[in-house]
C-alpha cells in the first residue's frame, strides 16, 4: 500500500518494508549502502495504528513477524523511541517480545528511553529489563537527563 506525504516535499511512498525500500532505491540506480533498524513505532502503527492500548496476541504475533522480516531484509535490529506516539503505548512485555525476535536473528535493541526527566532511572531500568529478558545486545541512544531532579539543566 502506497502512502502519500503532504507538504513541500510531496511524493508517493511506494514501500512499507525495509526490503521494499532497498528495492525501490536499486530500481532507481542507487546502490544501497544502508545500515538500518526496524522502528518499533512503525511496527506498532502497521499492526494497531495509533491506538493507546495493549496489543492482542494476534497483533503481537504480527509485529514479531514484521521484526523478523525486517531482520531477514537486512535490519541491524529493533529501535524504539518511547517518548513518541505510538511507541509510548508499548508495554514493557511487548517490547521484550519484539527485542527477542530481533535478538534471535542476531539483532541489537536500541532505544530512546521512555523518560529523560524525573523517571530517568526507572526508564533506564526498563531498558535493561528489556535487553536482559530478550537476550539482546542493547544500546541507549540520546542518553541524557533533563530537569533539576536529574542534576541537569532543564533548558535545551
Amino acid at each position: 500500500m502506497a502512502h502519500e506525504m503532504r507538504g513541500d516535499l510531496a511524493h508517493a511512498i511506494a514501500w512499507t518494508t525495509l526490503g521494499e525500500y532497498l528495492a525501490f532505491l536499486e530500481a532507481r540506480g542507487v546502490s544501497p549502502n544502508v545500515a538500518s533498524f526496524v522502528g518499533a513505532g512503525t511496527v506498532r502503527a502497521n499492526a494497531i495504528g495509533l491506538k493507546n492500548r495493549p496489543a492482542t496476541p494476534a497483533e503481537l504475533a504480527h509485529m514479531r513477524a514484521q521484526v523478523r522480516q525486517a531482520m531477514a531484509e537486512g535490519a541491524m535490529g529493533l529501535a524504539s523511541a518511547l517518548i513518541y506516539v505510538p511507541s509510548c503505548f508499548y508495554t514493557t512485555d511487548e517490547l521484550i517480545a519484539l527485542a527477542e525476535a530481533a535478538a534471535a536473528c542476531g539483532g541489537l535493541y536500541i532505544s530512546h528511553l521512555r523518560s529523560e526527566d524525573d523517571q530517568l532511572l526507572e526508564a533506564l531500568d526498563e531498558f535493561l529489563t528489556i535487553a536482559r529478558r530478550a537476550g539482546a545486545r542493547a544500546e541507549v541512544y540520546h542518553l541524557k537527563g533533563r530537569g533539576r531532579r536529574t542534576g541537569a539543566n532543564s533548558t535545551p
